[in-house]
């Protein structure tokens, strides 16, 4: 009895042995970037990119459903497109995300990119999410059919390239890695277009006609900025209904040490109570900031809007002379630079 004993503490130390020498060469290759993360054979082709991001090429299941307005949509029918798929259930927290996609998405239209959300929520949500939020997206009910067939879960992004093969598949990607892959595959044969230069983009800016969130007053931009300069934190939404971050402190850093005129922008689509009580809420009222939510019916076209966000740099921070031009512009190699400190040196 006592030999068989001793045989089975034997076989479980060496089981234990096994499983932490498993996780040791686990962890090493993990360290070392190599760590393969295993799919179904159907999607055997995927690989573990740099970007975080699962890169497929592998034939895109096809169906046929229906908008919360009753459009039928088959997805094949769109072959020639960078189709992009964006399962949510629609919470608040996920708006700026769905945002910024609607506004990717538009700004990349004439290249053949097209955006669709999947409600996974059903179809009465559906139709009070689309008069909530007043998406120019299609809005695609899915019964949980669809999100069986791509194996998604909520807040998944899928890119489907114009050969109707899948490309991508996501769960919460970061917008940068989004706007990437969509850039990568909707520009294969061609080049993206220039982001604008800092004139271009301070004679826009200047045309922005936007709603005030404190005073509920409109007001036009370049008025403002003419005064005596200004800081603008240039957004698509990446604050709504989220926590404040770090552009969002620094702004009120900035307006207890200096008296520029500061210049909070939010971009259309947004819901202005929304955005008032996320004002509220970061406490931005108690201090010389302005937030504004850019108004529907301004002096910018729709093209001219779209063109002033740079999307791999989102929030954006500009900072405008008395005479309206831009002495600096942020760009996506600045980020690490951006403090306190060197917005200040900036505006001396």
């Amino acid at each position: 009895m006592s030999l068989r004993k001793n045989w089975f503490v034997l076989l479980i130390s060496l089981l234990l042995f096994i499983n932490l020498i498993w996780a040791i060469h686990s962890y090493l290759l993990i360290k070392k970037g190599k760590f393969v993360n295993i799919q179904r054979e159907s999607q055997s082709s995927v690989s573990y990119s740099e970007d975080k991001s699962f890169i497929y090429d592998s034939t895109s299941p096809d169906f046929t459903a229906f908008t919360c307005n009753g459009k039928k949509i088959t997805l094949s029918e769109f072959l020639g497109n960078v189709i992009i798929l964006r399962f949510s259930r629609f919470y608040l927290e996920d708006l700026p995300n769905l945002l910024y996609l609607e506004h990717l998405a538009k700004r990349l239209e004439s290249e053949g990119v097209i955006l669709f959300f999947i409600n996974t929520l059903g179809k009465h949500e559906a139709e009070a999410i689309n008069k909530l939020f007043s998406f120019s997206t299609p809005i695609i009910e899915d019964d949980g059919t669809i999100s069986a067939l791509f194996n998604t879960a909520p807040y998944e992004v899928i890119i489907i390239g114009r050969d109707f093969r899948l490309k991508l598949k996501h769960n919460r990607p970061d917008n940068r890695i989004t706007y990437n892959q969509v850039i990568r595959y909707a520009f294969q044969n061609s080049t993206p277009p220039p982001f604008l230069p800092n004139d271009e983009l301070a004679n826009l800016m200047e045309k922005i006609t936007y709603r005030n969130v404190i005073n509920n007053k409109k007001e036009n931009l370049g008025e403002v900025i003419k005064e005596n300069g200004a800081i603008a934190c240039l957004f698509i939404s990446t604050c709504i209904g989220c926590p404040e971050t770090k552009k969002i402190r620094l702004m009120k850093e900035i307006s207890e040490k200096t008296n520029f005129k500061k210049i909070i922008l939010f971009g259309r689509g947004n819901g202005f109570e929304i955005i008032k009580e996320f004002s509220e809420r970061a406490a931005l009222n108690k201090h010389p900031i302005t937030v504004g939510l850019i108004e529907n019916k301004g002096d910018l076209s729709q093209d001219e809007y779209l063109k002033i966000f740079q999307f791999d740099v989102d929030p954006r921070i500009l900072i405008f002379d008395n005479q309206g031009r831009i002495t600096f512009s942020e760009k996506i190699a600045d980020e690490r630079l951006i403090n306190k400190d060197f917005i200040l040196n900036r505006i001396k």
